[in-house]
């Protein structure tokens, strides 16, 4: 019935329902309120003047003066205007009290005028308050349990970036570190192949100069190319005709002018060492058995300031036996006795290491007793005939056995030398391995000799007052 009633007031008024509502909404059902009424949307009065006979200014008409179908169509407008007034106060009701409800208001207060006055207005959308969501405490364990997992798999995703990153600068360093060996290595054994070994003078000189211009042109381009192979290679022989040996890097070197620095002052019976015009070396003599009968006195009043005595030698057949030489103690006893500094040498055949560090042994046994002032001498040389125990070792060989004289000389508190010629400095020995040690240099003429050298044997067949026959002569650098 009441349906029926209420298709009757949306027939006769024509108001439409929302077309959606909210599923948020509020107790009553969720939806939103339809626009509220206005005072001119609100249905005519029912005017009770019908009831005295008067409608709308018409004249008071008595019922059972109406038509009979006028008077049942009154009626029943009368029940639906009723029923209309009826609908409409419950439904304005309703929106005043929700209206209220969700401004929370109280009702009692609210005009009524006031509502009605803006035929315009219409009423906002009221949402219902969200309903908190339940918890879940399972739900909430796993999410909490997957934020750490994610949290721990971040933090070792960063322990793996920092350690692989720390294992390429590893592998960096490794790779350069090993270049670094391998280039040093290479080096090392390239030196070893070459230094001390002669040039092959085709492939590494291009021997064949031709230069056109003015006179004297090729001359002097050809006077500095040999400077500069005379500063990087040690030359035996005449220019282009010669052998070449690299000078040995790791070699200290002396920039001694031999032409023009060394010379015999006026007056005097000796050769200096003379830069810039002053004397800067002493003069030595070294003596053996083919010297005797010697006047110290007279020696040293001629000029001589150090003598070098042999002490021995080493036998040249295969027992290779130490001998003393027969003219040692006078010599050494004499020269000490007149004054002069002393120096001892020994003539090697040593063909190892032992064999070099017995014969300084020796010498050191036979000096024990005397003021040896200057250095103790291994003197190594080419014996021109056959049958000789050193002659044709190689040059490692013989390198060994130098090492094992100077070094055990060196061990006793002692100053260790090596006398030997330009060619056999640099043709018999590895110089590279005994370039610490001081060099007694044996060179008639001017030296081509790059390295430092201690003192300078200069001449084989020198006079000197108070010795009978040649004698030779040095100049003493230290």
């Amino acid at each position: 019935m009441e349906e029926n009633k209420k298709n009757k007031i949306d027939e006769v008024y024509h108001y439409d329902e929302p077309d959606e509502y909210d599923d948020a909404g509020d107790e009553t059902g969720g939806y939103e309120e339809p626009e509220e009424f206005t005072a001119a949307d609100e249905p005519e009065a029912y005017d009770d003047r019908y009831d005295n006979g008067y409608d709308n200014g018409i004249e008071e008409m008595s019922r059972n003066d109406m038509p009979e179908d006028t008077a049942v169509q009154r009626t029943e407008e009368k029940k639906v205007n009723a029923n209309k007034a009826n609908a409409n106060k419950a439904n304005s009701n309703k929106a005043n009290s929700d209206k209220a409800n969700s401004d929370k208001v109280n009702p009692d207060k609210v005009n009524p005028d006031k509502v009605n006055s803006d035929k315009k207005k219409t009423v906002k959308k009221v949402s219902a308050p969200r309903v908190a969501a339940k918890k879940n405490p399972a739900a909430e364990e796993t999410n909490g349990r997957v934020q750490t997992e994610l949290r721990q798999a971040h933090r070792r995703i960063r322990e793996l970036e920092v350690k692989s990153n720390r294992m390429k600068l590893l592998l960096v360093i490794w790779i350069i570190l090993a270049v670094v060996f391998a280039t040093l290595f290479i080096r090392e054994k390239l030196k070893d192949s070459y230094y001390g070994k002669v040039v092959d003078v085709e492939s590494t000189f291009n021997e064949k100069l031709a230069l056109a211009g003015p006179e004297g042109l090729t001359e002097l381009f050809t006077e500095n190319y040999v400077k500069y192979l005379n500063k990087a290679y040690v030359m035996f022989g005449t220019y282009p005709d010669c052998s070449y040996y690299k000078v040995a890097a790791g070699v200290r070197r002396d920039d001694y002018d031999f032409e023009n620095d060394f010379y015999t002052p006026e007056g005097e019976l000796y050769k200096y060492y003379c830069p810039d015009g002053v004397k800067s070396s002493k003069v030595a003599i070294d003596v053996s058995t083919y010297q005797t009968d010697v006047n110290w006195e007279e020696v040293k009043n001629s000029g001589v300031d150090v003598v070098i005595v042999r002490s021995g030698f080493r036998g040249y057949g295969e027992e290779g036996k130490l001998v003393e030489d027969s003219q040692f103690k006078n010599h050494i006893e004499g020269a000490l006795a007149a004054g002069l500094e002393c120096g001892v040498y020994f003539f090697t055949e040593a063909i190892s290491y032992e064999e070099g560090a017995e014969e300084a042994r020796y010498v050191l046994e036979q000096i024990k007793d005397y003021n040896i002032t200057q250095p103790i001498i291994v003197d190594t040389e080419k014996i021109s005939q056959e049958g000789v125990r050193a002659n044709d070792i190689d040059n490692e060989t013989r390198t060994q056995a130098l090492l094992g004289f100077c070094e055990t000389i060196e061990a006793a508190g002692r100053t260790p030398m090596i006398y030997a010629s330009t060619a056999w400095f640099c043709q018999a020995m590895d110089i590279a391995k005994l370039g610490k040690y001081e060099f007694w240099l044996a060179a008639y003429g001017t030296p081509q000799f790059p390295y430092h050298v201690e003192g300078w044997q200069y001449d084989p067949e020198g006079s000197v007052p108070g010795i009978e026959g040649n004698v030779d002569l040095n100049v003493w650098l230290r």
